[in-house]
């Protein structure tokens, strides 16, 4: 999955206008490679990325080194146990 989205994220974050949200999450969001593309795209948004604990462990790491982790949450969890 990551290696999908990686290749997309820039082309996903460049394509579509996010200038009327002020928060997107990403349920499912891996490491947060789509959420940091955003991010660096569109400096005024919050983000909130949610997958499992062992997925998201990573995430602060690479948030970090893109000085993005300011602007976004990472929340770990289960989709299907603790949001449904």
């Amino acid at each position: 999955m990551t290696s999908i989205s990686t290749n997309e994220s820039v082309s996903i974050a460049k394509a579509y206008d996010f200038s009327s949200f002020n928060t997107i999450v990403d349920v499912g969001g891996g490491r947060g490679g789509l959420l940091t593309a955003i991010l660096s795209a569109n400096l005024h948004l919050q983000d909130v990325l949610f997958d499992v604990p062992t997925v998201v462990a990573g995430a602060d790491e690479k948030l970090a080194a893109i000085e993005v982790v300011g602007r976004c949450k990472v929340v770990s969890g289960d989709f299907c146990h603790d949001i449904l």
